[in-house]
């Protein structure tokens, strides 16, 4: 499992026996069946960055990293983490979000609120470059108090009742960090 406080890399969700959709991901999007997982697994839009990707100051991303995107409303994945401790965690990540007001929701378990996260828009910061290419690292999006102990957190994409929308966000990584 991933431990929080820790970075979890958004690409790397669980994979379920053979598999089997609605499992350990979700999605309706086409992108599911190209197998673009490093590993080789089925997958939903995991994609490599490269050369031409950068952060809204215009640095160059490192090429040696993946990203979950082609994401869609009402898609999801799961991972399994453990949280070390327990605490009030800021919620933050590596992003590229081509509108604004895009939003995505984690849940750990029943009894534990569900916490709806959103996205800062990149567009508009290096303007000859594609808006999905823009990345940036932001922390305390929002707030989530965990108990100690093992969960499987869940990521949908969106808001509650969207299917199908394309939000326009991609995402390089989760990080939670512990409050003081």
């Amino acid at each position: 499992p991933w431990t929080i406080p820790g970075i979890i890399q958004a690409e790397d969700y669980d994979v379920a026996p053979g598999n089997a959709d609605g499992v350990t991901l979700y999605s309706t999007h086409p992108h599911l069946d190209k197998a673009l997982r490093p590993t080789g697994d089925r997958s939903v839009g995991i994609v490599k960055f490269t050369k031409g990707y950068v952060t809204t100051a215009g640095e160059l991303e490192d090429t040696n990293q993946w990203y979950l995107g082609y994401t869609v409303s009402g898609q999801w994945m799961k991972y399994s983490v453990q949280v070390a401790e327990s605490g009030t965690y800021q919620i933050g990540g590596h992003f590229a979000c081509g509108f604004t007001n895009r939003t995505f929701s984690m849940a750990f378990a029943p009894g534990i609120k569900p916490v709806t996260v959103p996205v800062p828009t990149t567009a508009g910061y290096q303007p000859k470059v594609e808006v999905y290419h823009v990345f940036e690292k932001v922390d305390n999006l929002a707030e989530v108090t965990l108990p100690a102990g093992n969960y499987v957190m869940t990521v949908m994409i969106g808001e509650a009742g969207e299917t199908n929308k394309t939000p326009g966000l991609n995402i390089d990584y989760f990080s939670f960090t512990k409050k003081p």
